[in-house]
């Protein structure tokens, strides 16, 4: 059986709106709304917070394991090495790549896009 991640990139140091994905949105933090719209998926194997080695990120890994989320830390500025390295940490197969800004994802979209994937055996 393959097995399919979603890896949430996330950062505290966002230029244009510094800590947003802890800022509030009906009582929960961002982040928290994309990983609970991420669990409601029935393809997904795993979910991991790919985060960076900043000082700034220790909020964001003390948030993930109080939460119960994996989380991982790489690089601020090489975004795509965090995610391979993260999802390489997870065993992950199969990569499902979401942003850290995105509390509205919808899980149906996520399981459509997964077996659209394996229904034509696509690399990307």
């Amino acid at each position: 059986m393959t097995k399919v991640v979603a890896s949430i990139e996330a950062r505290m140091s966002s230029s244009r709106l510094p800590g947003k994905i802890m800022e509030n949105i009906g009582g929960k933090p961002m982040l928290a709304r994309i990983v609970d719209r991420l669990s409601a998926s029935e393809v997904l194997d795993g979910i991991v917070v790919a985060t960076t080695t900043s000082q700034e990120d220790d909020v964001t890994e003390e948030w993930a394991k109080t939460s119960g989320v994996e989380v991982f830390r790489g690089s601020e500025e090489d975004v795509l090495a965090r995610v391979v390295a993260a999802q390489q940490f997870m065993g992950a197969e199969v990569v499902v790549e979401v942003c850290g800004d995105c509390p509205f994802i919808d899980p149906p979209i996520v399981d459509l896009a997964v077996e659209t994937f394996f229904a034509n055996r696509c690399d990307i």
